[in-house]
């Protein structure tokens, strides 16, 4: 078929079937080769100057969508007819030049890659505590008037205190306080009073008080009667103290205690409630610095107690007195006669004689306890070290052992089970390694942390 020379201009033809072949490709790239066509149209023009015989078959383009008939004849309204065709040919593909709707990537441009990558660290978590009971003791001996009332004067707010973590943490707490009772009690048989707490004073729906008197022999025996009381059936503290719950005993005291007293508690505690599940604290004497000392009488837990029973008590004193005392081997080799038929001396200090005891500090060591230096009254500060001490004993604690010495450290969340952590609910502190520590209601047996950091 043979073409007349002007039914359309050649270039206007190119612009056509460029952009159709490519439509498919990319609209955008369609509309920059048209505007490159429309760029040559002045060249082109040149060459409809040549005859029609210069045509070659080679040449002449088909386009499917468009054949000769639907061409009109006329020049001008043949390039806006033949336009307004491609219009509608490319109607359906130009949709993608739509914006994308928010949210959607739009363009992508090229930045920088760093090596910081986001990782999920898994941790087991220690058994929760469910129940907890905190025991006081209190020596009711003559010279401990003045931390009596101390005592008494924070034990409220001690209380109060107790109570606010429980609801925290979810668990079911309560405090006992073993002392004699006030004046306002008939049964009391202590002579004198004044060294009674005033239970009338300390009413507390999480405080059960256990009225229990004795006289002056009986602080040294402090922790056998509080081993009595705890695990004989019928005792007011047996039948009140929790099934299965961690147990706190405080132990407040001036006095020693009997060398024996740390195997009774360690035998008998142990076995009823498991070690694990005690922790032992004392406000007591402490370890003395230097030699200065004075020998006083003692007496063994039985004063009717054989012969054999009694040095063994004795010699059981001088033994453990030279793992804490360097100056001991030479004291009791300079003093032999003067130890005979004593079991304990007292160390001068807190302006007075206060007798130290190897016991308790054996059993806050070995209960993962603490002892408190009764010499201080500071007993604002005494209660506040408490508090953080029990505080440690309850809380979950978990050491990020991964995360030490990771570089660009970022924490993204905390889960436990299903559900994110609010930043309330736990802290996370220190670098090396970092520590977790949870404080929730909220149980599971793991936790997940997802961070970012330098990729490993």
């Amino acid at each position: 078929m043979q073409y007349k020379h002007n039914m359309m201009n050649l270039p206007t033809l190119t612009q056509l079937v460029l952009v159709i072949l490519v439509k498919k490709v990319r609209p955008s790239m369609a509309m920059l080769i048209a505007i490159g066509g429309m760029f040559s149209s002045a060249a082109c023009q040149q060459d409809e100057l040549r005859s029609s015989n210069d045509l070659k078959a080679t040449e002449v383009v088909h386009v499917s969508s468009i054949s000769s008939a639907d061409v009109p004849s006329d020049g001008a309204a043949d390039k806006e007819a033949l336009l307004a065709g491609l219009d509608e040919a490319l109607s359906d593909d130009l949709v993608e030049s739509t914006p994308p709707p928010a949210g959607v990537l739009k363009s992508v441009a090229p930045v920088q890659l760093t090596q910081t990558q986001q990782y999920k660290y898994t941790y087991k978590l220690p058994a929760k505590v469910e129940k907890l009971d905190v025991v006081w003791m209190i020596d009711n001996s003559g010279s401990m008037v003045d931390n009596i009332r101390a005592v008494q004067s924070h034990m409220r707010s001690f209380v109060n205190w107790l109570q606010t973590v429980g609801q925290q943490q979810g668990i079911d707490v309560f405090a006992f306080l073993i002392s004699c009772d006030s004046p306002s009690s008939s049964s009391e048989s202590y002579a004198d009073v004044r060294h009674c707490m005033n239970f009338d004073q300390l009413q507390h729906q999480r405080l059960f008080r256990i009225s229990r008197a004795w006289q002056e022999k009986d602080s040294l025996n402090m922790v056998a009667i509080l081993v009595r009381m705890a695990t004989t059936v019928g005792d007011p503290l047996a039948q009140r103290l929790q099934p299965d719950s961690k147990k706190i005993f405080v132990v407040v005291t001036d006095e020693a205690a009997h060398l024996n007293q740390d195997s009774i508690f360690s035998s008998e505690m142990s076995r009823a409630f498991g070690q694990d599940n005690i922790t032992f604290f004392s406000y007591s004497s402490p370890r003395p610095t230097s030699i200065n000392l004075v020998l006083a009488d003692g007496a063994t837990d039985d004063d009717g107690a054989p012969d054999d029973v009694k040095n063994n008590y004795r010699q059981k004193f001088k033994d453990r007195a030279r793992t804490w005392l360097p100056q001991a081997e030479a004291y009791f080799a300079g003093r032999a006669s003067q130890l005979v038929g004593r079991t304990f001396f007292y160390h001068k200090m807190c302006g007075g004689e206060m007798t130290y005891s190897h016991v308790y500090e054996y059993l806050a060591k070995q209960y993962r306890g603490k002892l408190y230096s009764i010499c201080s009254q500071n007993w604002s500060q005494h209660f506040a070290d408490l508090k953080g001490d029990i505080t440690s004993q309850i809380e979950r604690v978990v050491d990020l052992d991964e995360l030490a010495h990771k570089t660009n450290l970022k924490y993204i969340s905390v889960n436990l089970g299903q559900r994110v952590l609010a930043s309330s609910e736990y802290a996370i502190t220190g670098s090396n390694p970092p520590k977790l520590t949870l404080r929730t209601s909220r149980n599971a047996a793991e936790v997940v942390i997802t961070v970012s950091h330098d990729r490993i």
